[in-house]
């Protein structure tokens, strides 16, 4: 116990005046002045007398939260037992200092808890979000709560937590974080954009529609959170997602477009195949190239011939005419043998010559097999 406590065992005139003092300090947990409440509480933590904890205990229900937090602090210095089942009521004030205020008295007074849902205020308490992952679906109504503290760093942390957590059951809370937007806080965007990498990393279908009204965010300060959900639709991968993407081809940030690109390959589905055609005519090379390496794994042999344009194009950047040999020989068309053969000719970029007659051997390979199953 601290020094001014033991004061009280000794007796004699130095006892007497610390009684009198903490009586007064008892006395004053009442006013109606705030500050004073405080103040006193503190001194009591000070003090360290277990005669002052069924009043600090009482002072833990204040209405003003800086009161309870002093009165928590106090209840942890004093180190009484008696003090356990109130702090850890604590726990779930509404007020996140208090909150804690209440795990330190609780550590100092070396408690532990006695039932999950006491373990997990705790540790929501304590910020420890990686403990409350291994948890798992049981905290996710916890963390919920935080998604309205104050803190955009614990509101971002605990967007990454529900997302870590992967139920399905996170996904409602996360779609309200989605949602909520002030175009003046760039702490909100990046919440925003966290909350979609979340509902990426669930793939929960129920977040498609409310992902697709991200994307009509125009701002150009908003483009983060635009390209986190064209990402979390690709992660999703559903068919239903594959008009919002479309859209996102042609939104005016380069950013978006290249994610959008990526998306629509990661779906892989036939569907997709026309508006990625249309993205070989995009006015960016890194969106071109994207959209030949997506076609080339989607396999479709209607690109063939539009591939093929690329290949040809000696203005065009040598990286997306590298993809559009890779791609043909992926999809197999013998359409593009003439061509390929045509590349080997050429002088120029060496890299571009090595994957054509890497397609070449593809697609006889590809030829060979196939006469073989007939």
């Amino acid at each position: 116990m601290m020094k001014q406590g033991k004061a009280f065992k000794d007796g004699g005139k130095f006892s007497r005046v610390f009684s009198v003092r903490m009586r007064w300090y008892i006395w004053r947990l009442k006013s109606k002045n705030s500050d004073v409440r405080r103040a006193s509480a503190y001194a009591l933590g000070k003090i360290g007398s277990k005669e002052a904890v069924p009043h600090l205990i009482e002072a833990l229900k204040d209405k003003k939260w800086y009161v309870r937090r002093a009165a928590a602090e106090a209840l942890g210095k004093i180190g009484s037992k008696e003090a356990v089942p109130h702090l850890a009521k604590a726990l779930k004030d509404e007020d996140r200092d208090v909150r804690r205020a209440a795990v330190q008295a609780l550590k100092e007074i070396e408690w532990q808890p006695q039932s999950q849902e006491e373990k997990i205020l705790y540790l929501v308490a304590k910020k420890a979000w990686n403990e409350l992952v291994k948890i798992g679906t049981p905290a996710i109504p916890y963390l919920a709560r935080e998604l309205e503290d104050g803190d955009e760093y614990v509101r971002r942390e605990v967007v990454e937590a529900l997302g870590e957590i992967g139920c399905k059951e996170a996904v409602p809370h996360l779609i309200k974080v989605l949602k909520y937007k002030r175009w003046w806080s760039k702490d909100d965007r990046d919440v925003r954009k966290a909350a979609a990498e979340a509902l990426g990393k669930i793939g929960s279908k129920e977040a498609i529609p409310h992902l697709a009204e991200a994307l009509k965010d125009i701002d150009r300060d908003v483009r983060d959170v635009r390209e986190a959900a064209v990402n979390a639709l690709g992660k999703i991968g559903s068919k239903e997602a594959i008009p919002y993407l479309a859209k996102a081809l042609k939104d005016e940030d380069r950013g978006v477009r290249i994610e959008a690109a990526v998306a629509l390959g990661k779906i892989g589905s036939k569907e997709t195949v026309p508006y990625l055609i249309k993205a070989l005519k995009d006015e960016d090379w890194y969106v071109r190239m994207l959209a030949a390496e997506a076609l080339g794994e989607i396999g479709s042999k209607e690109a063939t011939p539009h591939l093929i344009e690329v290949l040809k194009d000696r203005v065009e950047d040598y990286r997306v005419r590298e993809a559009a040999a890779k791609a043909l020989g992926e999809i197999g068309s013998k359409e593009a043998v003439p061509h390929l053969k045509e590349v080997l000719k050429d002088g120029g970029w060496s890299v571009l010559r090595m994957l054509a007659a890497k397609a070449l051997r593809k697609i006889k390979q590809q030829s060979q097999n196939h006469e073989e199953k007939f």
